[in-house]
């Protein structure tokens, strides 16, 4: 069941990130661009959602007491989900991101 499909009409993108300062960063740049995105603190916790699959994921490299980005990535990707970037404060451009990866990016708000 695609429980939020309307609305995922509207959503411009989904991050999943441990960091709350970085959750409210993103909110508040999207809100100020008119932009529509959810957020949630971890992959379980996205899972639970039933997001559209044509949703753009940002994926935290580094979540905390999970997997990396990685391999959430790897876990959305076989769920479906084809649009999925990590997002990481380490130099993304050092990172060797696996096929299901689309682009290793930094903190800041990508659109």
């Amino acid at each position: 069941g695609y429980v939020f499909s309307m609305l995922n009409v509207f959503l411009n993108l989904v991050l999943i990130d441990d960091d709350e300062l970085i959750r409210a960063t993103w909110k508040m740049v999207a809100k100020g661009k008119g932009h529509h995105i959810l957020c949630f603190h971890n992959g379980e916790e996205f899972l639970k959602s039933n997001i559209d699959h044509r949703v753009p994921i940002y994926v935290d490299y580094n979540l905390k007491g999970e997997e990396s980005g990685f391999d959430l990535a790897k876990k959305l990707y076989k769920q479906g989900y084809k649009q999925i970037f990590i997002a990481t404060g380490s130099n993304a451009h050092l990172l060797d991101a696996p096929v299901e990866v689309q682009k290793v990016i930094g903190k800041e708000y990508p659109l």
